[in-house]
C-alpha cells in the first residue's frame, strides 16, 4: 500500500473529501445512528428500534441518488446490518483482512453494549406476516401422488385482491407467463 488513502463506496453517513483526500462525516446522519445505538442499549429489539425511528422520523443513511422513488423509512434489515456491521467503528470488511479505513462514529463500548442487548434478545425463531389470513395447514406437509414434490402455494397479490395460483402462468396454469 502506498500510505494513500483507498477509495471505496462508502457507508452512508460519509462522504469523499477531494482536497483532503479522505472520508469526512455527515453530521445529520451521524445523530441518526447515535440514536439508533441509544435505542439499542435501552434494550430495544430491532423492529422496536425500527419503529421508533419512522416514528420520530430520524433521517435515514441511504445515499440513493437516483430517479426511483426510494423509502424515506428506516428497515428493519438496515437496523440489524448497523448493529452487527462494524463499519461504525471505521472498519472497511470488504478487504482481506478487514482494516480500520473509515472515520468512527460510535465508540466500541457503545457498539459492543449494544450488539449484546441486541444479540440477547434473539429467540432463534423466524415470524411471517403479523395477519389474520388463514393458511393452508398441509403446505410443506403434502406432497403429490405424481411426482413427490411438495405441496405450496403462490398468491399473487395485485391490489387488494389475490390471483388465482391456477392462472399464474410458468407455476403450472393460464396466463400471461406461459402456462398451459
Amino acid at each position: 500500500l502506498s500510505g494513500k488513502a483507498y477509495r471505496f463506496k462508502a457507508p452512508g453517513w460519509l462522504k469523499w473529501n477531494k482536497q483532503t483526500e479522505a472520508y469526512d462525516t455527515i453530521p445529520e446522519k451521524v445523530m441518526s445512528i447515535k440514536r439508533l445505538f441509544e435505542l439499542a442499549n435501552m434494550g430495544i429489539g430491532v423492529r422496536g428500534i425500527t419503529k421508533r425511528l419512522n416514528t420520530e422520523h430520524v433521517l435515514t443513511i441511504g445515499t440513493y441518488n437516483g430517479d426511483k422513488i426510494k423509502s424515506g423509512n428506516w428497515s428493519c434489515v438496515v437496523v440489524a446490518g448497523l448493529i452487527h456491521s462494524q463499519k461504525v467503528l471505521g472498519v472497511n470488511a470488504n478487504v482481506s483482512p478487514p482494516v480500520k479505513m473509515y472515520p468512527q462514529v460510535i465508540s466500541d463500548e457503545v457498539y459492543y453494549a449494544a450488539k449484546a442487548k441486541v444479540d440477547q434478545r434473539r429467540t432463534g425463531r423466524f415470524f411471517g406476516r403479523n395477519s389474520d389470513e388463514g393458511r393452508n395447514l398441509f403446505l410443506h406437509l403434502a406432497a403429490c401422488k405424481k411426482c413427490g414434490r411438495l405441496m405450496s402455494w403462490h398468491g399473487i397479490k395485485t391490489g387488494n385482491e389475490r390471483r388465482n395460483p391456477e392462472t399464474a402462468g410458468s407455476r403450472g396454469g393460464t396466463g400471461a407467463r406461459g402456462g398451459k
